[in-house]
């Protein structure tokens, strides 16, 4: 169940991103096509991610049989999405740096 609503969330925040795409052609650009294409794609590796250390999450606290065991998860997560975070903050700062002004 949990599954299938989390998959049904992926598919519409994919869907609409395809409609954003296909309806908001506001410059021709190949450069600036490209440069959507790059963020797009970073930006479902993340929800991808996310999702992943979500879904571990979910085994790892149905799997326990004590507070200090699902703490331990909530703290794997925890330090999980941390890093996705960092990552993401880290490609801005050079997508940032790579800008021309």
């Amino acid at each position: 169940m949990n599954k299938l609503l989390v998959l049904t969330i992926v598919s519409f925040l994919l869907f609409t991103m395809n409609v954003f795409a296909e309806n908001n052609p506001k410059d021709g650009d190949a450069n600036k096509q490209a440069n959507f294409a790059k963020h797009k794609a970073m930006h479902i590796e993340g929800i991808q991610s996310r999702i992943t250390v979500l879904q571990t999450a979910l085994s790892c606290v149905s799997a326990t049989t004590a507070h200090e065991q699902m703490h331990a998860c909530h703290e794997k997560e925890k330090s999980a999405m941390e890093a996705i975070h960092a990552k993401h903050e880290a490609q801005k700062a050079a997508n940032e740096a790579s800008r021309p002004k």
